[in-house]
């Protein structure tokens, strides 16, 4: 037999909800409420269908929590992780901390922020222990087609690791103070290396170039 609960103050008793079991199926079902609860609990929660019909329940702070699930087309089954964690929304910021695997196609449509950064300056070995970087070299004279090696120490990279690097700036007039370009960036274990290459065949380099780097 089902448990049914009515507003009994009323000369019209009035169907707030009901608790239904049997050998096949079992559900508590709730009517809408015509407003919030106004009490707040002084422990556990009030738990009960909002106006909208949504399920909420309102905590011993007096602030409803609500799931809304108004919108789905068909059945739906949510499944949450086996894991301790924060549910990220997609309208807040979202830090992620330890390994991380992002399968398909992602579209952000504003900027990524990469962990810790630092700089250099003025130095063709620069210690910069973060995940983003950027430093200044010295003053580069390679010959037409010669090579420089740039050597940077940093604590977050082993042999592993995957650099992105690009050049951010030099301050030589491209050509005729030669053309300064990347041809290896290998990683190790605590450090990687930058082999710059002039690549004009004639002119040599002379000015600073500017690194910008990052560690996957």
């Amino acid at each position: 037999m089902p448990i049914v609960y009515t507003n009994e103050t009323t000369s019209a008793a009035t169907f707030f909800g009901a608790i239904i079991s049997s050998t096949t199926v079992g559900n508590i079902a709730f009517t809408a409420q015509i407003s919030n609860p106004v009490a707040t609990p002084s422990t556990g929660f009030l738990l009960f269908a909002d106006t909208s019909s949504r399920l909420a329940w309102k905590g011993t702070n007096g602030y409803l929590r609500v799931l809304d699930a108004s919108a789905n087309t068909a059945d739906r089954v949510y499944t949450l992780p086996d894991s301790t964690g924060t549910i990220a929304l997609t309208s807040s910021t979202v830090n992620l901390t330890g390994g991380q695997t992002i399968a398909g196609v992602k579209t952000f449509s504003s900027n990524i922020a990469f962990g810790s950064t630092g700089t250099a300056t003025s130095t063709n070995t620069p210690t910069i222990n973060a995940q983003t970087g950027s430093f200044t070299t010295a003053v580069l004279a390679a010959a037409g087609g010669a090579n420089t090696t740039l050597t940077v120490t940093n604590s977050l990279v082993t042999g592993t690791s995957r650099i992105l690097a690009s050049i951010g700036g030099y301050t030589g007039t491209y050509g005729t103070n030669g053309t300064p370009s990347f041809l290896a960036v290998t990683a190790g274990s605590g450090s990687f290396t930058i082999l710059i290459r002039n690549a004009d065949a004639t002119n040599a380099l002379s000015g600073v170039v500017t690194v910008n780097f990052l560690v996957f």
